[in-house]
């Protein structure tokens, strides 16, 4: 049995290790309204200079810093000089620093905490004038910290390292080889040659989350980040972080990344821009990015004086890099300029992965939603190309001298104001092209739908081209314009004006009846164009299941086993399978799979189809009214019980 005066030192202990918190930390408090010489161990006696808090901290400690302008330049100890350039705010390891409090500007209540009405600004204009050549070189330094060095609640304004080949990047933080956490920050009106708003160099890796790059600019490139490292590194991770009015020379208004593969989650980049290549993200030196749900819009490449042409008014990709791309949005972005190379994406050398990806309304000379160029194997599974524009050729798409692959994608309203290939423009390459969908397109000069030049091996199976137009109207050649010099196979898809010749190998001229092509708004190319199959289309179970049958070929892809919306593939009609047959459901023609019960056509079977159903029983003797011929679910000729069994099992939820 212990001593007792150990056991009550046992008990005094416990409270101490299961806080998580060493009793000997410290809060540090700054406030920028405080009188000189305070210990800053409470608000009525903070200190007056952030750098004297920094210098206090210790590990596990914390900074609360009141709203208010704070320079690097300034402490009471003497450790810095006012005017000093090369002074920067310096987060630490197992420190927190935190800004937004009321400080004294509320004597109740100064811990009270609002991030915009009691704004910190942590600035580089040491002497308060409009000449950025005197700022701070790099407001904030990060260099070697791990993620306990938190920054949270700041904004970064004003650095400038504009001195190529000295003190020439990241302005607003400086990120050596660190992994420091950023929380609620904003970086704005840095200037960099490289970085302006934030770099990260070899071996960095930083969490961001909901941090916003705001009118930040690099003399060269990166003009909100830059993210360089050596090849294979993962980088930095950023999480609801917006890009927004950055602005480059050369690559990447918002973001550039070399060597460098960061994560991006729900990020939007809209209004960046740059001369020459990237006008938000330009990824190069194999950097292969993750990207899930980011936004891309009216960002662009703009400059008819640039020395070469100019590339990608989002996002470009070169040097085998291979970003991957999940449910993400390129809306009208463009590229200004001759001759001007993909409206949203770029890719040289470089094999990006798309799914779930929407393009809309991104315009530019060849390739208004994207261009792909000299190899790589570009893939893009249920995608969306909707009202992009070329004023030459490729209105949706461009594809030169790769292997691109399409899968479960829909082209809607694209256009090629002046030349060919209203949605896609072969040139030299290979294209796989499985249950795709093209409507609405058109080309001034030769293929509303598909143009292919010279050179190309093109595979179609299970597509769908109806109503493209070129100047020859919407006949077959216009869905589908193909010189003598390419390989075309297609087999199993749905084209307007097919000629005798080309129906075997399961192809048909037949209306696909698809639902509603102009939307509701009655425009196509817009976001609301409906290209999913209504009852009685040509297209229901007349695909073929063996479309991925040459695993041998460039563009080898499996035939996927959902459709756009994501449901399930091979859902036979019931009014038209024979289900004693034994004979596996067949696959769709085009990006949709008939789902029968879904009667408002918009993907789902749900509550608004669930009421339709209840209007249209009439029972098992009952006539079926013309508007109630969707839910004649199994064939009979009424809509009844049986039809509701059907409807509750493609039942998908409200």
């Amino acid at each position: 049995m212990p001593h007792p005066r150990c056991a009550l030192l046992i008990v005094l202990t416990i409270p101490i290790f299961l806080s998580g918190v060493p009793v000997w930390a410290s809060t540090w408090h700054v406030d920028d309204d405080a009188s000189s010489n305070g210990d800053g161990t409470s608000w009525p006696t903070a200190y007056k200079y952030l750098q004297d808090a920094l210098a206090a901290a210790d590990v596990d400690d914390e900074v609360h810093i009141a709203g208010g302008v704070y320079t690097p330049d300034r402490d009471e100890s003497g450790h810095v000089t006012p005017g000093d350039r090369e002074a920067t705010f310096e987060l630490a390891n197992r420190v927190a620093v935190r800004g937004g409090f009321a400080g004294q500007a509320d004597p109740g209540d100064p811990d009270r905490r609002d991030i915009q009405g009691f704004e910190t600004i942590l600035s580089g204009n040491l002497d308060g004038d409009d000449t950025p050549t005197n700022n701070s070189y790099h407001v904030v330094t990060a260099n070697s910290t791990d993620a306990t060095a938190v920054l949270e609640g700041v904004s970064i304004i004003l650095g400038y390292a504009g001195d190529v080949g000295a003190e020439d990047v990241g302005a607003g933080v400086l990120n050596g080889g660190g992994s420091p956490t950023l929380l609620d920050c904003t970086l704005r009106e840095n200037i960099a040659v490289y970085g302006g708003g934030m770099f990260c160099g070899t071996g960095s890796a930083a969490d961001l989350t909901r941090c916003d790059f705001e009118d930040n600019s690099a003399l060269i490139s990166g003009g909100g980040m830059y993210s360089f490292g050596h090849a294979g590194e993962l980088g930095s991770t950023l999480t609801d972080c917006t890009f927004t009015g950055n602005s480059a020379t050369d690559f990447g208004g918002g973001m550039r990344n070399w060597a460098s593969s960061p994560t991006l989650i729900r990020c939007d980049f809209e209004g960046n821009w740059t001369e020459l290549s990237g006008g938000a993200m330009a990824n190069g030196g194999a950097s292969s990015p993750s990207l899930t749900r980011c936004t891309f819009t009216g960002n662009r490449t703009d400059s008819f004086f640039a020395p070469f042409a100019n590339y990608g008014g989002a996002m470009s990709n070169y040097d085998e890099s291979n970003p991957t791309l999940i449910d993400c949005a390129f809306r009208a972005n463009t590229v200004v300029g001759w001759p001007g190379y993909a409206g949203a994406m770029y890719n040289e050398q470089s094999s990006p992965s798309l799914s779930e990806c929407l393009f809309l309304g991104n315009h530019t000379n060849l390739g208004g939603g994207m261009y792909s160029t000299a190899g790589g194997t570009p893939t893009l599974t249920a995608c969306t190309f909707n009202g992009n524009t070329a004023t030459s050729d490729g209105g949706g798409v461009y594809n030169q001298a790769s292997n691109m692959i399409l899968v479960n994608t829909v082209f809607s309203g694209n256009v090629a104001g002046g030349g060919d290939g209203g949605a896609v423009f072969n040139d030299l390459c290979n294209a796989t092209i499985t249950n795709c969908t093209f409507s609405g397109n058109t080309a001034e000069s030769r293929g509303g739908g598909l143009y292919n030049y010279v050179g190309c091996e093109i595979t179609l199976n299970n597509g769908v081209l109806w109503e493209n137009e070129d100047s020859s109207g919407t006949v077959f050649s216009a869905q589908i314009y193909n010189n003598p010099s390419n390989l075309l196979e297609m087999s199993y898809s749905c084209v307007q004006g097919l000629p005798d010749a080309t129906r075997a190998a399961g192809n048909t001229g037949q209306d696909p009846h698809l639902a509603d092509p102009a939307g509701p708004d009655g425009d196509v190319g817009t976001e609301d164009d409906n290209v999913r199959l209504l009852h009685g289309s040509a297209a229901i179970d007349a695909g073929t299941n063996d479309a991925d049958i040459d695993v041998t070929s460039p563009g080898y892809q499996p035939l996927p086993d959902t459709d756009r919306d994501g449901y399930a593939r091979f859902v036979d009609d019931p009014r038209t399978a024979d289900s004693g047959s034994g004979v596996p459901p067949i696959v769709d023609m085009g990006a949709y799979e008939f789902r029968p019960g879904d009667c408002d056509h918009d993907g789902d079977v749900e509550l608004i189809d669930y009421a339709e159903l209840e209007g249209c029983l009439e029972g098992p003797a009952g006539g079926l009214p013309l508007e109630c011929d969707c839910f004649d679910l199994d064939g009979s000729g009424d809509v009844d019980l049986a039809d509701f069994a059907v409807f509750q099992s493609a039942f998908t939820g409200p």
